[in-house]
């Protein structure tokens, strides 16, 4: 427990919120704007947003929170990768807040954010940009 406490206060995990919290306005906006003014289902809002904004979000990552200059050849199929089952997980849990619980598909992202965040670094830190001494 402490392990995990420790990690959370990592310095890290503060640059990946902030560096993140853009990532995910961003990615947020775009949701918003495909949904409601493209009248898009959410779930293909969701899609089409997640589309755009793994790329951004990988390159800042990349950069700034995990401090990795150097192509690593591996990372961006990891990051891919490890967004498709982000993407998957968040769906499933959006489609459970707006179906089951009836909230609004703008409201259900806001909560969903909150814990696609939490899975998102760990599977960043220990998986796609791991670095031996992380592991």
């Amino acid at each position: 427990m402490k392990q995990i406490l420790r990690q959370l206060i990592d310095s890290r995990f503060l640059v990946f919120l902030i560096v993140g919290g853009f990532n995910t306005l961003f990615g947020y906006v775009l949701f918003a704007l495909f949904f409601k003014v493209g009248q898009l289902h959410y779930t293909l809002a969701l899609m089409l947003a997640y589309a755009v904004g793994v790329f951004l979000s990988y390159a800042t990552h990349k950069r700034f929170t995990f401090q990795q200059v150097k192509n690593q050849g591996k990372s961006l199929p990891k990051y891919i990768s490890s967004y498709a089952v982000i993407f998957i997980l968040n769906s499933l849990f959006l489609s459970l807040l707006v179906e089951v619980l009836t909230l609004d598909p703008l409201h259900g992202q806001m909560i969903a954010i909150v814990v696609i965040t939490l899975l998102s670094f760990v599977i960043q830190k220990y998986w796609v940009f791991a670095v031996p001494h992380d592991r």
